[in-house]
């Protein structure tokens, strides 16, 4: 971007027209210059908070609800570890961050989640997140010589979508169906999501995101997020964040187990249950152990 003098000046300056106001015009976050010449303007929203959660300055509308899209990855990954399902899977520190995000279908990326599938009796059949072409050019170029389709393997959210699975397996939940909003699965991360951004959901605004699952709009302000609470977080917090640098897009994929998940947040918060699970949303604890049923088998009729 051009330096500000570049530009005429009569364009106002970036967040000039920022607003509290709830509803009111997005202020102009970014402007890309050409020339001189302001080619376009991004408008949005911002709030920046202490990390005990207190506002200190807002643009915008924070109150709109947005869809977090791939940032919402670590929260919905917290379900897999808050439920016990990654140490009854033993997932890995690898397997933890291509769960928390996205990556470009290389062959060590296929094939740590097929690893991965493989553990849990499942294949690549059961993943509900459909094919694309790997953005990997090395798998990319070795599937066109070979003459070969993509699969959901190379879907960039296949990691992702084995967590949803391995969690189905630990709360006795069918895999099949596992991307539908009433689904027992959606419903756990559902509740993490809650939450963290301490927010009723149920009600909220949603969609289908890029890979299948749902996803649910929040309120651009960030205050409820847990990610004020504790300065040292609890262990789920801390198992989907430490995999992140280490394995960026999930390429170091050493194996690490984890120690065991403790409750999340305000201690034993109802919400991570979800229906369909043995009880209400309403009621009941989380589990502070992992049940004694592995991913690797199926649950009895």
């Amino acid at each position: 971007m051009n330096d500000r003098r570049d530009r005429p000046s009569r364009e106002p300056p970036i967040g000039a027209d920022a607003t509290n106001e709830p509803g009111a015009v997005a202020p102009v976050m970014v402007e890309a210059t050409r020339g001189g010449t302001v080619e376009c303007r991004h408008r949005g929203a911002a709030a920046v908070v202490d990390a005990s959660g207190h506002l200190l300055t807002r643009w915008g509308d924070i109150e709109r609800p947005v869809f977090p899209r791939s940032a919402a990855k670590p929260l919905q990954a917290l379900a897999l570890m808050e439920s016990g399902a990654a140490d009854a899977c033993r997932a890995t520190e690898g397997e933890i961050a291509l769960a928390c995000g996205s990556h470009t279908g290389s062959a060590r990326h296929v094939g740590a989640v097929k690893a991965w599938l493989k553990r849990m009796e499942l294949t690549d059949a059961d993943l509900e997140c459909g094919a694309h072409p790997p953005r990997d050019a090395k798998e990319s170029q070795r599937l066109a010589l070979a003459g070969e389709e993509p699969g959901p393997l190379h879907n960039n959210y296949s990691g992702k979508h084995a967590s949803l699975l391995a969690l189905a397996r630990h709360i006795g939940a069918p895999t099949k169906g596992y991307v539908s909003f009433s689904h027992p699965v959606q419903q756990r991360v559902l509740g993490a999501l809650e939450v963290m951004t301490g927010t009723e959901l149920t009600s909220a605004p949603r969609a289908i995101d890029g890979c299948g699952v749902p996803t649910i709009a929040v309120p651009a302000h960030p205050s409820g997020v847990r990610a004020r609470a504790p300065r040292r977080p609890r262990v789920p917090e801390r198992r989907a964040r430490e995999p992140l640098p280490t394995h960026p897009r999930g390429d170091g994929l050493r194996a690490r187990n984890g120690g065991g998940s403790r409750p999340l947040g305000d201690g034993d918060d109802p919400r991570y249950r979800g229906p369909g699970v043995g009880q209400d949303r309403g009621r009941g604890r989380v589990r502070r152990r992992p049940a004694r049923m592995g991913c690797g088998r199926r649950p009895q009729d």
